[in-house]
């Protein structure tokens, strides 16, 4: 009888190392997707304040002859 609580202690043991591996292999995954998503986001947001602080900085002018309209330059 001893032995077969022992066992049954080794087997429940086993399947709680089991799921806590599953549970930290999840909330690490969560983690980073998590952090891909807010890395994704920061360049998002800087691309967006790059291109309104280049809009700002455009400068169109036209050639020496004043002919035609020359392309415009963006100042960093």
């Amino acid at each position: 009888m001893l032995e077969y609580n022992i066992e049954i202690n080794e087997m429940h043991k086993q399947n709680l190392i089991q799921s806590l591996k599953e549970i930290i292999f999840i909330l690490f995954g969560i983690l980073m997707i998590s952090q891909i998503k807010s890395i994704y986001n920061k360049s998002e947001i800087k691309n967006k304040r790059i291109d309104s602080d280049t809009s700002k900085n455009e400068i169109s002018f036209k050639d020496i002859a004043g002919l035609k309209q020359v392309k415009k330059i963006c100042i960093y």
